[in-house]
């Protein structure tokens, strides 16, 4: 799953904003490599993901954060502990996926 937070606002009878967070769960299968046309060019450009952003909790205001970098090792970071992990996707993403990042493949 990949998490992600909306946030509703609502006016009020006197003028102020009252606004809720929610946690909103969508499945996905997220690639080691993806490609993106270039707007200017049009040619895809490949992006490999380098690392994992996890919250595990119910709520945008309670929870723990862990992160996994990924170059030729797959790394956990979880406040002090950093430990080697095997590179599980489906692991990873069902324990909360709240963030993927990519880097450019080649120049």
């Amino acid at each position: 799953q990949v998490c992600r937070y909306t946030l509703e606002q609502k006016k009020l009878p006197d003028g102020k904003i009252e606004a809720k967070t929610k946690k909103v769960h969508n499945p996905v299968k997220p690639d080691t490599f993806i490609k993106i046309p270039n707007l200017v060019t049009g040619k895809n450009v490949t992006y490999r993901l380098c690392s994992i952003v996890l919250h595990i909790g119910n709520s945008p205001s309670s929870g723990h954060y862990k992160a996994i970098a990924v170059n030729k090792k797959w790394i956990e970071f979880n406040d002090s502990q950093v430990t080697e992990i095997k590179p599980n996707l489906k692991t990873q993403i069902s324990q909360q996926c709240a963030l993927l990042f990519y880097e450019k493949v080649g120049t």
